[in-house]
């Protein structure tokens, strides 16, 4: 499926192989009988298959998703597509088995000599601390230190990703995929190792001993001036590498991008590749420009949802049918570049039971919300900070461009004077530009 986005309630039809087979090159695999050694290679899309010893997948760009992830953590603004709920029964799912995966090896690739029982490889090497760090898109993350060195990591659990059928979670093989990609790219959190522990997957990352932006903002009086042009610089480098990629990020938000130090805003990273689009097939590649695939699925933070993603929540007929491109992560930037320069949201929404307030992962508030949206319509607030440069302002509205082809690029952000100006400035000492508080 060349240049197509396949929603995570999609499923692909069910198929097996057949004995010494390769089936390589194809969008769909045709139905055939399943035996040992069979090899699926360099597919774009993974039907649902019934496995046997000796099997193994590899190089596989899609794999879909009809499961509900019973017992998984869900942050407050995460729009879920709808799924098909399962338990943890069935087949091979209750077995208590691990996988340990070489990042640079083929994806899930699966043999006798690499299933271990999870005591011999998960258990005795790492244990949890209790430390909850956070919520991802569909799993819950905690601290887990290794017994030996004792060094610390943040373990992504993401629970139930198996459905009867053996049909794995399409967006957990992505965001597997798209974390061992960039592992070792600027600006992105780095990528350890994962484990497969029957139908459960550890992600295993870096711990950034700063927390998430959210709860800088939450803790600190203020940002200064050269601080937010800082964090917009890191998290433009950071698109940039995605984006020529044509992978979209689609839930940039504070409690995705970490600090490295605490009381720091910068160095940081962006995590969380949760509901990140796939990277267009490299076998079958798109005709058009590869930056810029047709994406369609409504995914991510309502608060900070670009009009193009908005636009597909609407009721009939105003609702909005186009495709989008990564630069929806664009206007996403600019949302986060007015909060932390004037700690509110350009777009709110109110229900009947919240006149007065906003309430993020309301479902009334966010449909009053996402007609403004669309609308485009906001203003730069006064009177909030003792002084605002003309640049600041200009980059926010060079970003909030409701037509995405008028939308500054991560490349074009760059080179703003905005982020220019205090590429060289020490953050950690800069006062400038102080939110007055009330």
């Amino acid at each position: 499926m060349n240049n197509t986005e396949v929603a995570s309630c999609d499923v692909i039809p069910t198929s097996t192989t057949t004995n010494n087979t390769k089936v390589a090159s194809s969008d769909v695999i045709p139905t055939t009988t399943p035996t040992n050694n069979t090899e699926v290679a360099s597919c774009d899309v993974i039907p649902t298959t019934t496995t046997t010893n000796n099997t193994e997948v590899a190089s596989c760009d899609v794999i879909p998703t009809t499961t509900t992830m019973n017992n998984t953590d869900v942050a407050s603004c995460d729009v879920i597509p709808t799924t098909t709920p399962t338990n943890n029964s069935g087949g091979d799912c209750a077995r208590t088995k691990v996988f340990s995966i070489d990042p640079t090896k083929r994806m899930l690739r699966q043999s006798k000599q690499q299933k271990k029982d999870e005591d011999e490889i998960f258990s005795p090497l790492f244990e949890p601390t209790g430390e909850k760090l956070g919520r991802g898109s569909f799993g819950s993350v905690s601290t887990y230190r290794n017994k030996e060195t004792g060094k610390e990591f943040a373990v992504k659990v993401i629970r139930n990703c198996w459905d009867k059928n053996r049909v794995i979670n399409r967006r957990v093989v992505n965001e597997i995929k798209t974390c061992q990609r960039y592992k070792n790219s600027e600006n992105i959190l780095t990528f350890v190792e994962f484990y497969w522990i029957g139908d459960t997957f550890f992600l295993m990352f870096e711990k950034m001993a700063g927390g998430d932006l959210r709860a800088l903002l939450t803790s600190t009086p203020y940002l200064s001036e050269s601080q937010v042009s800082r964090v917009t610089n890191a998290i433009a480098r950071a698109l940039l590498t995605l984006h020529k990629d044509g992978v979209a990020h689609r839930d940039l938000k504070p409690k995705n991008i970490l600090c490295h130090s605490p009381g720091q805003v910068t160095p940081l990273v962006l995590c969380d590749f949760g509901v990140a689009s796939e990277s267009p097939s490299r076998r079958h590649p798109p005709k058009g420009d590869i930056t810029k695939p047709a994406l369609k699925s409504s995914v991510g933070c309502p608060q900070y949802m670009a009009p193009e993603i908005a636009g597909l929540r609407l009721p009939e007929p105003q609702r909005s049918k186009a495709p989008y491109d990564t630069r929806c992560d664009m206007w996403s930037l600019g949302i986060l570049i007015f909060e932390m320069l004037f700690r509110r949201l350009p777009f709110v929404g109110h229900c009947a039971q919240h006149v007065q307030v906003s309430v993020r992962g309301c479902r009334g508030c966010n449909e009053d919300m996402f007609p403004k949206i669309c609308s485009g319509e906001f203003s730069i607030p006064r009177h909030t900070r003792e002084s605002l440069s003309y640049y600041a302002g200009d980059l926010i509205r060079r970003l909030l461009v409701v037509d995405s082809r008028n939308r500054y690029s991560a490349a074009e952000v760059l080179k703003h004077p905005f982020v220019t100006a205090h590429r060289n400035d020490d953050v950690t000492t800069t006062t400038d530009c102080r939110t007055v508080l009330p």
